[in-house]
C-alpha cells in the first residue's frame, strides 16, 4: 500500500505556498491509501498558483483574438446564447491595443467584425 498523507499547510487551512513564490502547483488526492494493483479510481485536485499581474515586470505585447461563431440549428436551446455570454467575457478581456475580430456561420459565411483594433469595450 502507498500512504499519503496531505501537507500539514493543507489541514491547516493555510495557504500551501509560501507567499515569496510566485507560480506553484499542488495535487491532492480524494484518499489517504492506495491499494497497489487495483483498477480502483481517484480524483486528484490539481492547484495551480499564478503570478499576480503587479509581479509581472513586462506588459505583454498585443494579441488577436479572431472568433468564429457557429449560429446554425445545431446552437438553439440555449448553446448560442452561452456562447455570446462567453464571447462578451472574452471581449471584455481584451486589452485596448489587442486586435478582435468575428465571423459568424449558418448556412452562409458572414464577417461581422472584421479583425482590427478592439478599443471599444463593454465596461
Amino acid at each position: 500500500m502507498i500512504h499519503y498523507r496531505p501537507a500539514r499547510q493543507a489541514l491547516l487551512g493555510t495557504p500551501a505556498v509560501p507567499p515569496r513564490r510566485q507560480h506553484a502547483i499542488s495535487a491532492h488526492l480524494d484518499v489517504d491509501l492506495l491499494a497497489l494493483e487495483t483498477d480502483d479510481q481517484l480524483s486528484v485536485l490539481v492547484e495551480l498558483t499564478a503570478p499576480t499581474a503587479s509581479a509581472r515586470a513586462a506588459a505583454r505585447p498585443a494579441s488577436t483574438l479572431q472568433v468564429v461563431l457557429d449560429r446554425s440549428g445545431s446552437m438553439a436551446r440555449g448553446r448560442l446564447d452561452g456562447a455570446k455570454t462567453a464571447l462578451l467575457g472574452l471581449i471584455d478581456k481584451l486589452d485596448p491595443g489587442d486586435n478582435f475580430g468575428l465571423v459568424a456561420f449558418d448556412d452562409r459565411v458572414e464577417v461581422a467584425v472584421a479583425a482590427g483594433p478592439s478599443r471599444t469595450s463593454r465596461r
